[in-house]
């Protein structure tokens, strides 16, 4: 072969393999861009249902609260009316109160003298389907009767004092929920709609006014109904074919669609791979004509040498000529050269790329950090909201047995001081799974934990479709009282989850081998072999038989983690799919003095005392003033820190219990003012706020104040403090 030939394949030598690894790396690297561009769509898409979920739950919120309002359940209307317009101030929103024919008895939109429309039939169907379920519910999107505008609904049913039934209705435009869309850092192509049950476009980023009411493609609207969960490619109402991904709400049913243009996302990679290409063609051209040029040099080379020895040979003295042996030997030490810059660069990429695996596992493992937050949200605060739901509405009954008001009572502040726990531990939400959190350990009777837990349940419903049975025996065990609680529920929530309609649920509580046993069996869907060995980490969870019932699967990893706290085991056990699943939750026995988990409000003995209470929140400030009258005591109420200090010089009050966020003057203020003046400087002031942190109870102390108490106040604490006291009248 020729020199030109060997040149040739040497440069092949070292561009073939470069190649193929460029190709490779670009290869992955398209793959990671198209994936991370779909992950992106899809926590776009959980966050924007979760903004719409914050919007409907503040609406709720506010139904909820207006059902309790003693002016609706002593039929006074008018103050009804305007409560409830003083609650719709701060929102874009608007109360309706409708009885059973869905006959608007006002409209906060309209004035209370207004005269309203009949209802129309879709509207008198959708009260009574509220009040025969005799629960909350999210509306579809609905069309006004009088305005053409779409609304949407969220609608609570309420029984008052004289037997009348009503729903009472926080509504909004559907407009209104644009804000809620995330547009920051949003391509300008990317589409985002939030669709109600029917499919429905509620609220559209793009084109809103002509989407509203109407439904999406029907590729798309099918996957809304089946509840789809991959990504998958539809037209857009614009006529463009775009990637589609969507997540559905938990709390009313809606669902919110993402669509990013198929052009948009691949358009990238055929740049890429074009790029590349064009690359790979310059490399080649610039090998085949380096290999022509260094050729043609050597072959000169190669013929000074002839020449010189034709000169030789003829007895002539070689001319003096520039050897290119030289060259060549330069040439090796170039190669050898180039090889060491081209390692360097390989390892500066293996680098460069590693540093980038690096970053894209930092920012996977935070958006799992914030996935695992938000989920141990939901499940922390979702029993004992439905336990304080079920004891109102309980107490709410008429010719219920006084034990049965106890009972509910009991529930009510047991799951009431339970949430205040959960709200300070979600500050530090992680902790809990690191074996972190600190447990206040009482000697408590596990058998009586289990037992008030199903009495919540049934209490709610909850037990209505199974057959449950409860087998017990004392057993004590050191255990903190939340914790137990939480424990118990997460095993029992698992059954009910895992378990079809119409199962059987078996629980017992025994002592065996020195140690409290809870055992919980059920005939549910079990634990293939290939899952039972990970039921415990976090995130792992089976088939569930209702997707409603479904979690995120941390439960069974919460539990885990605060048996371990507390010194015990958790097991889990299954025959099969489809065999049941049997857990078993042991601690060690306790040899303390028992106490009950139940909580009742103490008898309290302190003299006639007089209050006053600084809180600018009408239902908080009117809470309290019930409950410390109830109790025997004067109590005077100012909704502003200047109202509140004339008031603590004018009557002398004994106790003062101050807000800290008023709307005029911070409660810091007030407290510097008070303790500043002779004439009120021994009233005792007590902070009550939603700030909890030691910086905020340093502050309060700093400002004047006596104590510092979070919300929601715990007046057996309260009273506890006061008895120190000593007060003169």
């Amino acid at each position: 072969m020729k020199v030109k030939t060997h040149l040739a394949l040497m440069v092949a030598a070292i561009l073939v393999p470069l190649v193929l690894v460029a190709a490779l790396i670009l290869f992955l690297l398209l793959g990671q861009e198209r994936e991370s561009a779909l992950r992106s769509m899809r926590e776009l898409a959980r966050a924007t249902i979760s903004e719409i979920d914050q919007e409907i739950a503040s609406s709720l919120a506010i139904s909820q609260t207006l059902t309790i309002s003693k002016h609706l359940n002593d039929g006074d209307f008018v103050q009804f009316y305007e409560q409830a317009k003083l609650a719709n101030k701060q929102r874009q929103t608007y109360t309706s109160l409708l009885d059973e024919t869905g006959l608007q008895l006002f409209n906060t939109y309209e004035p209370y003298t207004a005269e309203l429309r009949p209802p129309r039939p879709a509207t008198t169907q959708r009260i009574k389907e509220v009040l025969a379920k005799d629960t909350w519910q999210i509306s579809n999107l609905i069309q006004g009767s009088r305005t053409g505008q779409y609304v949407i609904a969220a609608e609570v049913p309420v029984k008052i004092a004289d037997g009348r039934r009503f729903v009472v209705t926080e509504w909004m435009y559907a407009n209104s929920l644009q804000k809620t869309i995330p547009h920051v850092g949003v391509p300008n192509g990317w589409l985002i709609g939030v669709f109600d049950r029917n499919a429905l476009t509620v609220v559209r980023n793009q084109r809103h006014d002509e989407a509203v009411g109407t439904p999406p493609d029907p590729v798309v609207a099918n996957a809304i109904r089946a509840g789809r969960q991959d990504v998958f490619k539809a037209l857009s109402r614009e006529g463009i074919e775009v990637y589609v991904v969507i997540a559905k709400s938990p709390l009313s049913g809606w669902s919110a669609g993402l669509g990013v243009p198929v052009a948009e996302i691949e358009g990238a990679a055929r740049r890429a791979v074009l790029m590349g290409a064009v690359g790979l063609l310059l490399a080649i051209f610039a090998g085949a004509l380096a290999s022509f040029i260094i050729g043609r040099r050597l072959v000169g080379s190669m013929r000074q040498a002839r020449e010189s020895a034709m000169q030789l040979g003829r007895g002539e003295m070689p001319s003096r000529l520039h050897s290119e042996v030289a060259e060549v030997d330069e040439l090796h030490q170039t190669h050898y050269e180039a090889g060491k810059l081209l390692q360097e660069a390989n390892e500066a990429r293996a680098r460069h790329f590693a540093e980038m695996q690096q970053a894209q596992s930092l920012a996977e493992a935070q958006n799992k950090a914030k996935d695992e937050f938000l989920a141990m949200l939901g499940h922390e605060l979702r029993n004992p909201l439905a336990a304080l739901t079920s004891g109102i509405s309980l107490l709410k009954l008429k010719n219920v047995p006084e034990v049965t008001k106890q009972r509910a009572q009991d529930i009510i502040e047991r799951q009431t001081q339970h949430l205040g726990t959960i709200v300070d531990d979600l500050l530090d939400t992680q902790r809990i799974l690191g074996g972190k959190i600190t447990l206040i350990k009482q000697c408590l009777d596990l058998s009586q934990a289990v037992r008030e837990c199903l009495d919540t349940y049934e209490a709610h419903g909850k037990t209505r479709d199974y057959t449950v049975t409860l087998t017990t025996e004392p057993a004590f065990v050191d255990a903190d009282a939340t914790r137990l609680n939480q424990m118990v529920g997460n095993l029992l929530d698992n059954a009910f989850k895992y378990t079809p309609e119409g199962g059987t649920i078996e629980v017992s509580v025994s002592i065996e081998g020195g140690q409290a046993v809870l055992k919980v069996a059920d005939t549910g869907v079990g634990i293939s072999p290939t899952l039972l060995p990970n039921i415990f980490d976090v995130f792992v969870q089976g088939p569930v038989t209702n997707r409603a019932k479904g979690g995120l699967g941390i439960g069974l990893a919460v539990v885990q983690a605060l048996a371990l706290q507390h010194g015990g085991t958790i097991n889990a056990a299954s025959p099969g799919t489809d065999q049941g699943s049997i857990f078993t939750l042991t601690f060690p026995i306790s040899r303390k003095t028992p106490r009950s988990i139940s909580g009742t409000l103490p008898a309290h003995s302190l003299q006639h005392l007089v209050f006053l209470v600084v809180e600018d929140n009408v239902d908080a400030r009117d809470t309290l003033y019930e409950l410390l009258t109830s109790l025997g005591h004067t109590v005077i109420t100012a909704e502003n820190g200047v109202d509140g200090i004339n008031k603590a010089m004018s009557n002398k009050p004994d106790v003062a219990l101050i807000d800290i966020d008023l709307p005029d003057i911070q409660g810091y203020e007030v407290a510097r003012r008070l303790k500043s003046e002779s004439q009120s400087a021994g009233i005792k002031l007590i902070a009550v706020t939603g700030y909890g942190q030691e910086a905020d109870r340093r502050q309060a102390l700093e400002s004047g104040f006596d104590h510092h108490m979070r919300k929601p106040l715990n007046t057996d604490e309260l009273f506890t403090i006061l008895s120190s006291y000593s007060f003169t009248h």
